[in-house]
């Protein structure tokens, strides 16, 4: 079944996948979590290996190397604000503001909080790429993200 480019749920993918999402994810395990990676499309042993280390660093369980809807909001966080628990991710979110501010859509300095002038950096990158307007970095930000910048 063909996926719109635009979609913004992922695939489960495993061992043996191929495809965009394959991609994608192999981008955020090489680009954001440090690991050396073809980012081909084609989920094979490194990729396993890799899938399986981020799933055990990060609690996930069962670590079987699957990317499911579990593997993927850890791999891919909502970011909100800093005050919301769920969405404050330091890691992602100041590698997320290096990107904006090379690209102009953030002026600040480079930070590891989700704030307000965050947020209106956001929202210039969904402006810019017009995506649904709401300072949330989300799925719809994730997928440009890629598209873009990978």
């Amino acid at each position: 079944m063909r996926r719109s480019k635009l979609a913004l749920t992922w695939s489960t993918i495993k061992k043996g996948s191929r495809g965009e999402d394959v991609k994608f994810a192999q981008t955020l395990l090489s680009v954001i979590c440090g690991f050396t990676l073809d980012r081909d499309g084609i989920y094979g042993d490194k990729t396993f290996a890799a899938v399986r280390y981020f799933q055990r660093e990060s609690d996930i369980f069962p670590d079987d190397g699957i990317v499911g809807p579990d593997t993927w909001s850890y791999l891919s966080p909502t970011l909100r604000t800093t005050t919301d628990p769920w969405g404050y991710n330091p890691y992602y979110i100041e590698h997320v503001v290096r990107r904006l501010k090379e690209d102009s859509f953030y002026l600040g300095a480079v930070t590891d909080k989700y704030t307000a002038a965050v947020a209106e950096g956001v929202k210039n990158f969904q402006r810019y790429y017009k995506l649904d307007v709401d300072g949330i970095w989300g799925k719809q930000c994730w997928r440009q993200w890629w598209k873009t910048w990978a």
